[in-house]
């Protein structure tokens, strides 16, 4: 509501309340609830004009004061129908962003001065290559090792249950044998998987466009992706592709970097560890 109107409104009431209290007879009222009338309708009078004057420091005040501030109630962003994409919008105006994969997992700490330099020289041609505003980036990523551990665990089960079938059948020692070692072999693939954290290097580039609707938005960005990648896989010898799907999200979203359930068990570990 516009602070004017609000004004004249709690203005008016105001007036009309302290008129009440001051016409109206005493016989008809007691005295009291006309005087307590006359007060209200004054201090309406007050309060309206704060209110006209002071009502946008007033609204900050008050909402300091709650609990709960709300930010931005807006979507931040989501991803778009093809999945290929993320989509920001602003108004009438739409921004898609795709991310380019590019297969490098060369380090610093295994080049030579030499390599290096040449290596430095690859990077700035790839940012030059292309018009358009490009970020490129190198990050490491949490491995999300949960299916496997859960394969590995499988396996586990599997071969205590032939064992305990052997034992059971009076088997040959040899059979008994090399199915222990089987069991034996998983057991310590177990042990050293969870034993640290494991960590996926990503090379990346972002590349945004912008449209007036969706579709127009992500149609630029993926020509132009599609052209980034061209010069790309040329200039270092690799395939890069498009992420699309879920994995898009590993880049923006904190939970798809740290998988709960890899990170919740190493915290546990170490508490544990700790404890003993």
């Amino acid at each position: 509501m516009n602070n004017l109107v609000l004004f004249m409104i709690m203005l008016i009431i105001a007036f009309a309340l302290v008129v009440f209290g001051a016409v109206i007879p005493s016989s008809q009222i007691p005295v009291a609830i006309k005087l307590l009338i006359f007060i209200i309708g004054l201090m309406l009078t007050g309060l309206s004009v704060l209110m006209r004057y002071y009502s946008e420091f007033i609204f900050k005040m008050v909402k300091q004061r709650s609990k709960s501030v709300v930010l931005d109630d807006s979507v931040p962003y989501y991803m778009s129908t093809g999945k290929d994409a993320i989509i920001l919008r602003n108004e009438d105006e739409y921004t898609a962003t795709v991310f380019i994969k590019i297969p490098l997992y060369r380090s610093s700490t295994e080049m030579k001065d030499i390599e290096k330099i040449e290596f430095s020289n690859l990077v700035g041609r790839l940012i030059g290559q292309s018009k358009d505003i490009a970020k490129y980036t190198t990050g490491l990523f949490v491995l999300n090792k949960d299916l496997y551990i859960q394969q590995i665990r499988n396996n586990i089960s599997e071969a205590e249950n032939e064992e305990s079938d052997m034992n059971s059948g009076n088997a040959p020692k040899e059979k008994i044998g090399r199915v222990r070692g089987k069991l034996s072999m998983w057991r310590n693939m177990l042990d050293t998987v969870n034993s640290s954290i494991s960590f996926d290097q990503v090379s990346y580039i972002t590349i945004s466009s912008k449209g007036t609707t969706e579709f127009e938005a992500v149609s630029i960005a993926q020509q132009k992706a599609k052209e980034f990648i061209s010069g790309t896989g040329t200039l270092f010898g690799v395939p890069p592709t498009i992420i699309t799907g879920t994995d898009i999200l590993k880049f923006i979203e904190p939970e798809y970097q740290l998988p709960y359930s890899t990170m919740a068990e190493s915290i546990s570990k170490g508490i544990k560890e700790e404890m003993i």
